[in-house]
């Protein structure tokens, strides 16, 4: 089997509209403009969420913070919900009352990378106890692709030894299938 070389979803640009909210909001320093203006200044997660405070960023954007790049996710289609609803159905029913799964929630990785894979199996906990998630109670990620999707599974999510595939947000690649 071949697969295509991996090829990450653009990072999201900022308005110098944006920019200057992000000062005003005390998340970046003046001096830092440019850098998020071209694209090359990292975010944390706490910076992120000051973003969603200050009206930059909104629940609803389609966009995942990786290696401290907030990266615009591709459109979900009419499979990829399907798929994703029935198999988050399927997993319920079997795991109830030993793993929790959630479907689109960040998994806090390292303070620069809080992916939201469709669905993750994470460690039952009560509903008093925090609903965050963190690499010890993460079991399994799962991704759907419908279609086909540039991806390699030897790649790393930051802060976690072993591979998974990331998004591409292509529709479609030479999987060699």
């Amino acid at each position: 089997m071949t697969t295509a070389a991996t090829q990450l979803p653009p990072a999201r640009p900022f308005t110098p509209e944006e920019c200057a909210v992000l000062v005003s909001a005390g998340i970046i320093a003046e001096g830092e403009q440019a850098a998020v203006l071209a694209g090359k200044r990292r975010f944390t997660v706490d910076e992120c969420l000051a973003m969603l405070e200050a009206e930059v960023l909104r629940e609803d954007d389609r966009i995942e913070l990786i290696d401290g790049e907030l990266l615009i996710m591709a459109p979900t289609g009419e499979y990829h919900v399907g798929g994703t609803i029935w198999l988050t159905q399927l997993l319920v029913q079997a795991l109830a009352g030993r793993a929790l799964v959630q479907s689109q929630c960040p998994i806090y990785l390292s303070d620069r990378s809080a992916p939201e894979p469709d669905i993750a199996l994470v460690r039952w906990r009560p509903i008093t106890e925090s609903s965050l998630s963190f690499p010890p109670d993460v079991y399994l990620v799962i991704e759907i692709a419908a279609g086909h999707c540039a991806m390699t599974a030897a790649q790393s999510w930051p802060g976690t030894p072993q591979p998974v595939s990331r998004r591409c947000g292509s529709p479609t690649c030479g999987s060699g299938k």
